[in-house]
């Protein structure tokens, strides 16, 4: 079932502005990882600027999800406090089970 656009709108000021930074743990545990060759930068940066969800780590790190039709999971996108900086990216399997749960 596909929910509709509005419930998917980010507020103002969410989301990651073009021209994002790669931090080397992203390089590293990401783009240099072979079993995450479907995550790529352009996939993060499409994601982070336009995301399904958002919110905000207690360490004041951004999370955003997509769904990336390619892979076929969610990807939960790890963007550091300037909000310019790609940390971490990964496949996140078990969204749909906890936005369930939560309601």
């Amino acid at each position: 079932m596909r929910r509709s656009r509005s419930s998917r709108r980010r507020r103002p000021g969410e989301g990651v502005r073009a021209g994002v930074k790669i931090h080397p743990y992203f390089r590293r545990r990401v783009l240099e990882n072979p079993k995450r060759f479907r995550i790529t930068v352009n996939v993060c940066e499409a994601i982070a600027a336009d995301p399904y969800r958002s919110e905000v780590q207690e360490d004041g790190r951004f999370c955003y999800w997509g769904y990336v039709c390619g892979i076929g999971y969610y990807v939960r996108v790890i963007v550091l406090e300037d909000g310019e900086t790609l940390f971490n990216a990964f496949e996140d399997r078990n969204f749909t089970r906890r936005q369930r749960r939560q309601g």
